[in-house]
């Protein structure tokens, strides 16, 4: 299905003008998406249109400072619908 990207987690570097993004894990394979992106993702149980999270963030980056998980970032979540 396809999904939006909406937004970060609060540890996500503060970082102003300047774009985001993240690496995320699902359905066995990695993304790089930033906000605005459209998503196709595999074995995602959730109908158009529904907010779905995705809590297993890999890393979180832009210009400047980046977030490396070990394996993911403690608290952070992509939300998409």
């Amino acid at each position: 299905k396809g999904s939006g990207l909406a937004a970060f987690a609060d540890t996500a570097p503060k970082q102003r003008n300047t774009i985001m993004y993240a690496v995320i894990k699902t359905g066995g394979k990695q993304y790089r998406v930033s906000e605005g992106d459209i998503l196709r993702v595999e074995k995602l149980s959730a109908e158009t249109g529904d907010v779905v999270a995705f809590d297993e963030v890999l890393m979180i980056g832009g210009e400047g400072d980046s977030l490396v998980g070990a394996p993911a970032v403690d608290g952070a979540s992509v939300t998409a619908n």
